[in-house]
């Protein structure tokens, strides 16, 4: 009796005991989830905050730096010089007709005359001013000053992240800002500095992959390097000599891993996807590169 009695009265108290258990859990996972939620939140101010910062930093570095480059473009230099005045009708046909002054739509590069064929990035960049701030000296040089204020912007970010000092980071991007060769080429409507960005932006990268190990930004530096053959003839050579010293970087941190390498090699080739049939279609421009560089007379093989 006594048995059956404490049997029943286990049983009884079953369904009451299983629904306050029920209920604790409940309750213990509503407060992992809030805290999960807390934490969430917390975590996107931080990178909120952190974002925040580093849009505050560039912008104390650009301001001045814009300033410095971009201050009375059109009366110093005193004139457009040969190739600012040539890259500038050309941007000034693509702003108004969309075609280039031989007529072409929207070409990939532009045909300028003998072996000289400009690349893109630079006049579709001056032509975006020109359509619309308008037709001045002063809007003509301002792209150039623009990329030399991001190149000095991207050399503070380079230095902090490789050095691990604010101070050094500084220094470097004041030591560009003041850089001769750097600061006159800022102020002229030419596209030699249009490559430093990309090898910059490749370099910062790199660096982000190599402490995180993030294969997006592998991937953003890879691309970068493809999209920046466009920005200057010299590219042709530089982008794929850097993608090399990417190479060389993941094999003394991976070995033979194939899957980092097939990643820098996705980033860089999907954006000269376009070059194949341009170059198809204008099988003399690699030759005019050749001719013009007079790296071996391109008319033989040998």
């Amino acid at each position: 009796m006594g048995a059956q009695r404490l049997s029943g009265e286990i049983l009884t108290d079953y369904p009451r005991r299983r629904n306050a258990d029920e209920r604790a859990s409940w309750g213990t996972l509503q407060a992992l989830s809030s805290m999960i939620r807390v934490l969430t939140h917390i975590s996107d101010c931080r990178r909120l905050a952190a974002g925040a910062r580093v849009v505050g930093i560039a912008a104390c570095i650009a301001v001045p730096v814009f300033l410095l480059y971009g201050t009375r473009l059109g009366y110093s230099p005193i004139y457009l010089a040969h190739d600012e005045a040539i890259y500038a009708l050309c941007a000034h046909a693509i702003a108004t007709t969309a075609r280039d002054v031989n007529g072409h739509l929207l070409p990939l590069y532009f045909y300028i005359g003998g072996n000289f064929w400009d690349t893109p990035i630079g006049i579709y960049s001056m032509a975006l001013f020109l359509k619309v701030f308008g037709v001045s000296e002063s809007i003509i040089r301002t792209p150039s000053a623009v990329i030399g204020t991001l190149d000095v912007v991207l050399v503070y970010f380079v230095a902090r992240r490789l050095f691990a000092s604010r101070l050094q980071g500084a220094t470097a991007a004041a030591l560009l800002a003041l850089t001769p060769a750097h600061f006159i080429h800022s102020r002229l409507a030419t596209d030699h500095i249009y490559v430093l960005p990309f090898v910059l932006g490749w370099l910062l990268c790199l660096i982000a992959f190599c402490d995180r190990q993030r294969a997006g930004a592998l991937f953003a530096g890879g691309s970068l390097l493809g999209v920046g053959v466009y920005t200057y003839l010299a590219s042709v050579v530089l982008m794929p000599a850097y993608l090399l010293v990417t190479f060389i970087v993941l094999y003394r941190r991976y070995g033979m891993t194939p899957r980092p390498f097939l990643v820098a090699i996705a980033g860089f080739a999907w954006p000269l996807i376009p070059l194949v049939p341009w170059l198809l279609s204008h099988p003399t421009q690699y030759a005019d590169h050749l001719r013009m560089y007079s790296l071996y007379d391109s008319r033989h093989l040998s």
